[in-house]
């Protein structure tokens, strides 16, 4: 539905995108990378 361009050309699935938000909010949630967060 085009609420997500990738630009490498990925597809913007479903499935893409949920895989996504998980990787994001993993990277998010690990405390002992704060420095690469800055």
């Amino acid at each position: 539905d085009g609420a997500v361009e990738y630009e490498d050309g990925t597809p913007a699935t479903e499935a893409q995108m949920g895989k996504d938000v998980v990787s994001f909010l993993s990277w998010a949630a690990e405390p002992e990378m704060e420095e690469r967060k800055l």
